[in-house]
């Protein structure tokens, strides 16, 4: 069956859901939830025989969103800054609303710390003193590593620092044999709770809701190894329907 061609009214995840649903289920998309409807379901997917399914999509969100809303904002400046002094930085960043401070901060930071040979703003000596210092290493979620031995400048290159969230760490239970209690608990957020409202109240054939998961939405033990068939497996049953 082909795709559709116009998925307008929908923003970029939602056509993202949809197209991967018209390949899955070999089904039509078309917009729903667009002006002037409002608190409609994102789309209708039609099979061939005319059935018709409810779709919506929506994350995951744990955090209420805060990692997403922070990708979103790095990826504007294509997740780095360039480099004011002669070495290289990484920098890890939790809290989204610490980025316009680091923004301001940073340039000042590298350059203290260059200049001082430390390669950690927390061991500056002057932590206690300045102001800017003191809010980086004490009440931000912003950490910085420098790394003298690589240069700032490649040729007529200026590199960029390395701006990320950071790592989530720990043993990957490959076995996935938490992830339906995960998965429960997430079902009775508010957040999803009123997705799968929405969904009971529309009249279809068929419901499905499409959460996205990002990679900070479950546990640390859960982040690696999304190809397994185990994975896959649990995901379907446990999301497929509504």
């Amino acid at each position: 069956m082909a795709m559709s061609q116009d998925l307008e009214g929908l923003d970029r995840v939602e056509q993202w859901a949809c197209r991967i649903a018209e390949r899955a289920l070999g089904v039509v998309a078309t917009p729903h939830d667009v002006p002037p409807r409002q608190g409609a379901v994102d789309a209708f997917l039609t099979y061939t025989d005319g059935r018709q399914a409810a779709f919506e999509v929506t994350h995951l969100a744990t955090d209420g969103s805060a990692s997403l809303h922070l990708v979103q904002l790095l990826s504007r400046d294509r997740f780095g800054w360039p480099l004011p002094g002669k070495w290289w930085w990484s920098i890890w960043i939790e809290d989204p609303s610490d980025l316009p401070g680091l923004r301001q901060v940073f340039d000042k930071i590298v350059l203290m710390c260059e200049g001082l040979g430390v390669t950690e703003p927390n061991v500056l000596p002057c932590a206690d003193v300045d102001a800017d210092v003191r809010w980086l290493t004490r009440e931000s979620s912003v950490r910085m590593w420098g790394c003298p031995t690589v240069p700032a400048i490649d040729g007529d290159h200026i590199r960029r620092a390395m701006i990320t969230q950071p790592g989530l760490g720990g043993f990957t239970d490959e076995t996935f044999s938490q992830l339906d209690g995960e998965l429960t608990a997430a079902f009775e957020t508010p957040l999803l709770r009123r997705h799968v409202a929405k969904l009971k109240r529309t009249r279809a054939d068929e419901r499905y809701l499409f959460v996205v998961v990002g990679v900070y939405d479950l546990p640390s033990h859960f982040s690696m190894p999304w190809d397994s068939a185990t994975a896959r497996q649990r995901m379907r049953r446990r999301c497929q329907w509504v």
